[in-house]
């Protein structure tokens, strides 16, 4: 499938390395050359205000379980949510302003195109036999596994 017609952009943001073509597959190939790029500066602060947001937003939602069954919950998931519900009403305030700015930035770069290319991670998610991966050449781990 070819996207003849439409106004396609690789997005650029948090990561200044674009996905190669050969590693980004049938999505970059049907952009058949003709894509430009967009600058998305907020990518990387949208992503960490999204993660602020999540945790604090799933920590209310599960707040009144981990009170009263904490040890249901896997420990990872259990120390995530607490650390959620520890976060100042300040750092989660200042991540919904930054959020409203992201959406108005790329609401601006979708004025004039119509497919945003971009990458998701820096690398392939790792199976789940894997403790971590490869970023850079350097080890990173992905989850723990105890």
């Amino acid at each position: 499938m070819h996207w003849t017609g439409w106004r396609n952009a690789a997005a650029w943001g948090w990561s200044r390395r674009p996905c190669p073509r050969e590693r980004c597959g049938r999505p970059a190939s049907a952009l058949d050359g003709t894509a430009r790029v967009v600058d998305l500066p907020l990518a990387g602060a949208a992503r960490s205000a999204a993660m602020l947001v999540t945790a604090s937003e799933g920590a209310a939602a599960h707040l009144g379980h981990l009170r009263t069954r904490g040890r249901d919950f896997d420990p990872m998931t259990r120390e995530r949510f607490l650390a959620g519900a520890l976060l100042p009403a300040a750092a989660y305030g200042a991540a919904q302003r930054l959020r409203t700015a992201w959406c108005r930035q790329v609401a601006l770069a979708l004025r004039d195109v119509d497919v945003l290319l971009a990458k998701a991670v820096p690398f392939p998610a790792p199976r789940l036999d894997e403790a971590s991966v490869l970023v850079d050449g350097q080890p990173v781990q992905g989850r723990r596994t105890s």
